[in-house]
């Protein structure tokens, strides 16, 4: 009988099934044999017990599962299986994919290499994955029992870095030895930038250490060498020295910036320190504190603090310190952390505005001036919810700062209490719903550099404030909503105030305020109603405009409120303001933080009319006409009213407001304010007679506003997006690698454009305009250039504001940008070559006119 299977060519679907029958014939054959050539029982025991032992040893520990697109090729007798036409073969957690793979089970062997296609160029190579670590080679052979395996030059990612390697051996621990070994400082696998090694050791997830190694650029070898190589080759963290940036200034001296320490603390943590020194003396300092702790929470805070030597010692007048120093936290909670209890923070506080000058990264930052933190915490009940909040405000041109804390807010949330259980139709009383909400507020404010000096606890403003709003709706002649409503509150205080005339020492006397410490309340009501309805209107045309819909929503309402600042409710009081007795109200509660009732009686009725226009349009189309609905006006509204029980000036300002998008791409806002009583120039204020009486206008415009956005680019999707946000004077080449547009565009290109037009009139004589232009774009001309430029025009004072004009050229390992500001307070220019990756980005070379030469 034969002692072997002859071998056949298996469709790879049927492989398995094939395998096994083989297999099956090939025992059954050999157990036959043996029957016939068997000569004692001793005999046959040894050789059983031998081929047991053997088979023992080589059990794998998981099976092998392959599969091939054309072939597989099994011979039973050598114990060998060969897959053509992009072979898979998986063991455990190891895969291997290639052109050809041959699989030796008596030697626990895989073999995979690739082929020539008809151009002669290698197609199919192997690509080998081990847990997370994969490469790929022109030849890799692979003990599936020991784990070890040879490659023939293999390629493997091993972080931001691309090795190569001519010859590596892999030991069971993932250990790689490597000859010949080229390390590509990017993801570039054509790159000119390499480190060269005769040998190298690659521990995963720990480091890279090389035998002697220099730099070659180009092709050309580069006198950059070492004696060995250490590249750092984890996602843990590392503690290291943070390379400085060497620079020159005219007003600074030579200097050291950017340079510090990294500490990671554990892998919730870590801690970057870094500092500038100069030589005139200045320096800064600050530190960054990210924090990450699973399903919790994650954020990070900023500390910095400088000191800058402006001007000469040796003449005072000219010399200054600027001391300032910036507090920045971020804070967000995870929502799987506790679905009733929120808490975030987001603080940007910055004292003194040379801070965020001198040390801005890009020209939005330079050009914030405003400031906002908040810290919130917010506690969710079944039916209330609490909430404590801290806020700051900060505006570096006015020098205001506005401290809120502790804010806390009490919310029971809306109750019906009238309401019928089971009722199918609800009535007015069923609707009847209740609110409940508490304010408790400390404030303080003033100038950024005097806020905290003095007593602070005389400057601070607290109370309560509790709201009760009660409404209900219901349907007058089915197509009119009426929402009458009830609204009362009250506020506490500890503290009022009293004034009184005095003459002193002047003739003319002063009125002079003080403070009383007493336990205060006051209180307010009123009673409103609204009416509103819909009112279509629809015109229907031939052509291609079929129709067009005016959408007016109508609201009238009502607003009664008693005069609380009668003598007997004794919330107003009356103080003499000179010598001829004149008198005037002033309110006890008018420096707290919620004020108090307002003087004077309302019985006032205001009209506001929104308006939307949308037009039809006929399309033709293969199969037809199709109609698309288009938006004309988004909205337009205009609103007034007025105040019966006023003694003058009973109408108010009219105010229209309009929105709309033009031609797809401009987002246009406008608003103006129309004052319908005259204005006496002789008196130099407004006088209590309509202007329709003394010159025949209906309303004289004091205010307008309008304000075109828009954006265009290669995206215009993501462009009409960019249209509707808020403006960002960042332009892309600022931004360096990250591009924020579509990156199948050969050519992208964004534009962002900021117009705006102020008209004021108070004195009825000119309007005084004032109008600006500003913008900001980036051009990709290739794929690895990039030009941005950020500027604008001031056209109430005729000159360029701002501008910013960068370069960016990603150089595949490497990146280099040219930011250049020609003129301004901010002249300066910056050149900078520096690797990408992050663990060899203070591989640079800088060159810089800093902009602190000009402070």
């Amino acid at each position: 009988m034969n002692k072997f299977i002859p071998f056949g060519l298996i469709k790879p679907q049927h492989n398995k099934l094939v395998f096994f029958f083989a297999l099956l014939i090939s025992l059954t054959a050999n157990k036959l044999l043996s029957q016939v050539v068997q000569k004692d029982t001793l005999i046959n025991v040894s050789a059983d017990s031998l081929r047991q032992t053997e088979d023992t040893d080589n059990l794998l520990e998981n099976p092998i599962i392959y599969n091939a697109t054309d072939s597989a090729v099994f011979l039973s007798e050598k114990k060998q299986v060969f897959l053509y036409g992009k072979a898979h073969v998986e063991f455990g957690n190891t895969n291997l994919d290639a052109e050809f793979i041959e699989i030796d089970y008596s030697k626990n062997l895989v073999t995979a290499y690739g082929k020539l296609d008809s151009l002669g160029k290698k197609a199919g190579n192997p690509v080998f994955k081990d847990g997370e670590q994969e490469m790929s080679a022109d030849k890799i052979i692979y003990n599936l029992k020991t784990k070890k395996g040879k490659i023939f030059n293999a390629l493997t990612k091993q972080g931001e870095l691309l090795v190569i390697g001519e010859e590596i051996k892999k030991d069971s621990t993932n250990v790689i030895y490597m000859k010949g070994m080229k390390c590509i400082p990017c993801q570039q696998e054509d790159a000119r930038t390499i480190f060269k090694a005769t040998k190298a050791k690659i521990i995963p997830d720990d480091k890279i250490v090389t035998g002697p190694m220099y730099l070659e650029i180009g092709g050309a070898p580069t006198p950059l060498g070492l004696p060995f190589g250490f590249f750092p080759n984890s996602k843990r963290q590392h503690n290291g020295v943070l390379i400085p940036t060497f620079g020159n200034s005219t007003t600074q001296g030579f200097n050291l910036r950017n340079g510090g320490y990294y500490w990671g603390i554990n892998d919730k943590t870590d801690m970057i320190v870094r500092g500038d020194v100069y030589g005139n003396g200045s320096w800064a300092l600050n530190t960054t504190n990210n924090y990450n702790v699973l399903y919790k929470a994650n954020g990070y805070t900023y500390i910095g603090y400088s000191q800058f030597n402006i001007g000469d010692k040796d003449i005072p007048t000219t010399y200054s310190k600027q001391k300032a120093y910036e507090v920045r936290w971020t804070h967000n909670q995870d929502n799987k952390s506790n679905p009733t209890i929120r808490f975030g923070a987001n603080v940007n506080y910055v004292k003194n505005q040379s801070y965020n000058r001198i040390n801005a990264i890009n020209s939005g930052q330079f050009l914030q001036n405003s400031f906002q933190s908040n810290i919130n915490f917010t506690k969710s009940y079944k039916l209330s919810s609490l909430s404590l909040n801290a806020t700051h405000s900060q505006n570096s041109i006015s020098k205001q700062v506005d401290i809120t804390f502790p804010a806390l807010t009490f919310n029971i949330n809306r109750f019906y209490p009238f309401r019928r259980e089971g009722a199918i139709k609800q009535n007015a009383l069923d609707k009847v719903g209740i609110n409940y909400l508490l304010e408790a507020r400390n404030s303080l404010t003033g100038k950024d550099s005097t806020i905290f000096m003095g007593n602070v606890l005389d400057s601070l403003k607290y109370g309560i404030k509790h709201s009760l709003p009660i409404s209900t709706n219901f349907n007058m002649f089915k197509y009119i909503t009426v929402t009458p409503a009830i609204n009362l509150s009250s506020v506490m205080y500890t503290k009022s105030i009293q004034k009184y005339f005095s003459i002193d020492d002047t003739v003319v006397g002063k009125v002079y305020t003080k403070q009383v410490n007493d336990f205060v309340t006051g209180y307010d009501a009123n009673f409103s109603t609204a009416l509103n309805t819909k009112v279509f209107f629809d015109y229907y045309f031939k052509g291609k405009v079929k129709q067009i819909r005016h959408l007016l929503i109508p609201t009238i309402s009502y607003l009664y409120r008693p005069d609380f600042g009668e003598e007997q409710y004794g919330f107003w009081k009356k103080v003499q303001v000179d010598t001829f007795g004149t008198k005037r109200n002033y309110s006890i509660f008018e420096k707290n933080i919620f004020g108090g009732p307002a003087i004077g009686e309302q019985n006032a009725v205001s009209i506001n009319l929104n308006n939307n226009i949308e037009a039809k349009l006929k399309q033709k189309t293969d199969t037809g006409f199709i109609y698309n609905k288009k938006t004309l006006m988004q909205n337009i509204s205009l609103g007034t009213s007025y105040n019966f029980a006023a003694d003058s000036f009973n109408m108010s300002l009219i105010n229209i407001t309009a929105r709309t998008k033009v031609f797809k791409y401009f987002d246009v806002v406008a608003n103006s304010n129309f004052d319908p009583y005259a204005y006496d120039a002789s008196q130099k204020r407004v006088v209590n007679n309509f202007s329709y009486n003394t010159d025949g206008r209906l309303a004289r415009l004091t205010l307008a506003n309008i304000a075109v956005n828009t954006a265009f680019g290669s995206n215009m999707i993501e462009a009409a997006r960019k249209s509707r946000q808020a403006p960002n004077m960042t332009n892309g080449a600022e931004q360096g690698a990250k591009n924020d547009l579509n990156k199948a565009e050969k050519l992208p290109w964004n534009l962002n454009i900021y117009y705006n037009l102020s008209l004021a009139n108070y004195d009825d004589r000119k309007l005084q305009p004032t109008q600006t232009l500003n913008f900001s774009g980036d051009l990709m001309p290739t794929k690895y250039w990039k030009i941005g430029v950020t500027s604008g025009y001031d056209f109430t004072n005729q000159k360029a504001s701002y501008t910013s004009i960068n370069i960016y050229r990603d150089l595949k390992c490497w990146e280099a940008r040219i930011d250049w500001v020609p003129f301004g307070l901010r002249k300066s220019y910056s050149l900078t070559i520096n690797l990408k990756a992050s663990m060899l980005s203070d591989f640079k070379i800088p060159k810089r006119s800093p902009p602190i030469d000009n402070f």
